[in-house]
């Protein structure tokens, strides 16, 4: 059976948000959580996108926002950790659920 052809993805825009998952998306799963390996050229391709987007961008993890913030740096992007039970926003204001 012959499968139909979809259409290529939109072009990126400027009103688009970009939320991004990190360990095993971004960044692949380890023998331990301590042993991830964070490649310098995704932090790069993350901080253009983050320049690019007008700051759009957003990373997501099941790790705490102080965990995720010590290996990745890139202080400036907004982070949800505990799967959304922590939240920094762009200013830097830590938001963390009870």
């Amino acid at each position: 059976m012959k499968m139909p052809r979809s259409a290529p993805p939109p072009a990126p825009s400027l009103s688009w948000a970009y939320f991004l998952d990190v360990d095993g998306t971004l960044i692949n799963i380890a023998d331990t959580p301590q042993a991830i390996v964070v490649d310098t050229a995704l932090l790069e391709l993350i901080a253009s996108l983050h320049r690019a987007s007008g700051g759009a961008v957003a990373l997501v993890s099941g790790r705490m926002i102080s965990d995720l913030q010590s290996r990745i740096g890139l202080s400036q992007l907004p982070l949800a950790g505990l799967h959304g039970l922590e939240r920094r926003d762009s200013t830097g204001r830590l938001w963390i659920h009870a």
